[in-house]
C-alpha cells in the first residue's frame, strides 16, 4: 500500500513527488510511455526561476533526479483506471494494480489539433506538434508554424536557429507569446502572415505545400513548405479523472485553492486542472500544494 500515487510525471507531478517524497510518504509516480509531458517537447524554457535557457527534456530530468534523491519509486506505465476502496484506491495498469491511500492527478495536456484537411494525413510526413523532436529533419527546409503563443514563437525561433526558412502563421493581428519573444522574434527576422490561417495541408508522400487564407479579405493563396508546425495549445487529459467521479470543468479537473478535488483523497495539480495559466512554474507550484494538502489529509492535521 502506497501512501500516495501521482499519475504524470510532468512539472506539477514530479514537484508533487519531490514534497511528498521529502514529507517520508511512500509514493509512487506512474507516467505513460506513450504520452510524455508537454514540458518535455519545449526546445526552450526561458521563465522557469532560476534556471534560464533550459530544454523542457534537462528541466524534467533535473525535476525526475530530486524527485528519486527522496526515495520516490516510478513506473513508466499507462494507467487504465482508478478504482474506489473502503481504504482508498486502486490504480490499474496493464501489468498490475497498485493500493494507495490517496491520489493526485498530474495528467497535464496533449497538443490540440488543428483539424486542417491533410493534418492527419501527413503526420510524421511534414506534419509535426513537436519542434524540439522533429526540428533537426528540417534543417535548411521551408517550415510554417501555426501559433501565436509563447510554444509556436519559441520553436520558431528554435527552428529559425537550426537554419529552417521560418513563416509565422498566425489567426490574429498581434501574438499572445511573452514581449521578449516577440521582440527575439522580430530580432531574428522571422516572418509572420497576420489574420491568416492554413486551409489545407498538401503534397503527394510528403508535404510539400500549404493553402493560406486571409482571414479578413477571404482570400487564398499556395505557399511552397516542406514542413508544418501545429502549435496552438493544448487540451487536458482528464479521462481517468472523470470516470473516477472527478468533477470536470470545460474537460478541466475542477479544483479548489488546494487542489482539492471533490472527491475526498483526491488531488489535481498542472495542466489537466482549472487553472488560469498553463505554464511550468505553476504547475510546479501545484504540485507542491497539492502534495503538502495529501500529506496534512493522511496525518490527520
Amino acid at each position: 500500500m502506497h501512501d500516495l500515487i501521482i499519475i504524470g510525471a510532468g512539472p506539477a507531478g514530479l514537484s508533487a513527488g519531490i514534497f511528498a517524497g521529502r514529507r517520508g510518504l511512500k509514493t509512487l509516480i506512474l507516467s505513460d510511455p506513450d504520452l510524455p509531458s508537454q514540458a518535455t517537447l519545449a526546445p526552450r524554457v526561458d521563465d522557469y526561476p532560476g534556471l534560464p535557457n533550459i530544454s523542457g527534456m534537462e528541466l524534467v530530468k533535473k525535476m525526475k533526479e530530486h524527485a528519486l534523491s527522496f526515495g520516490v519509486e516510478f513506473r513508466e506505465e499507462r494507467v487504465l483506471g482508478v478504482k474506489k476502496q473502503e481504504d482508498g484506491f486502486r490504480v490499474v495498469t496493464f501489468s498490475t494494480e497498485y493500493p494507495a491511500k490517496a491520489l493526485i492527478f498530474a495528467t497535464g495536456a496533449k497538443h490540440r489539433k488543428a483539424e486542417i484537411p491533410g493534418e492527419e494525413r501527413f503526420l510524421g510526413k511534414g506534419v509535426s506538434y513537436c519542434a524540439s523532436c522533429d526540428g533537426p529533419l528540417f534543417a535548411g527546409k521551408r517550415v510554417l508554424v501555426i501559433g501565436g503563443g509563447d510554444t509556436a514563437v519559441t520553436s520558431a525561433i528554435y527552428l529559425h536557429d537550426l537554419g529552417a526558412r521560418v513563416t509565422l502563421v498566425h489567426r490574429r493581428d498581434q501574438l499572445r507569446a511573452a514581449e521578449s519573444l516577440q521582440k527575439e522574434l522580430e530580432k531574428k527576422g522571422i516572418e509572420i502572415l497576420w489574420n491568416s490561417v492554413v486551409k489545407e495541408i498538401k503534397g503527394e508522400n510528403f508535404v510539400s505545400s500549404a493553402v493560406i487564407q486571409d482571414v479578413k479579405t477571404g482570400e487564398t493563396r499556395e505557399l511552397e513548405t516542406q514542413g508544418i508546425f501545429i502549435l496552438i495549445g493544448t487540451v487536458p487529459v482528464s479521462e481517468l479523472a472523470r470516470n473516477l467521479g472527478l468533477e470536470l470543468e470545460n474537460g478541466f479537473i475542477k479544483v479548489d485553492e488546494r487542489q482539492k478535488t471533490n472527491l475526498e483523497g483526491v488531488w489535481a495539480a498542472g495542466d489537466c486542472c482549472t487553472r488560469p495559466s498553463k505554464k511550468i512554474a505553476v504547475a510546479a507550484g501545484d504540485g507542491a500544494v497539492a502534495a503538502e494538502e495529501a500529506y496534512k489529509w493522511l496525518k490527520g492535521f
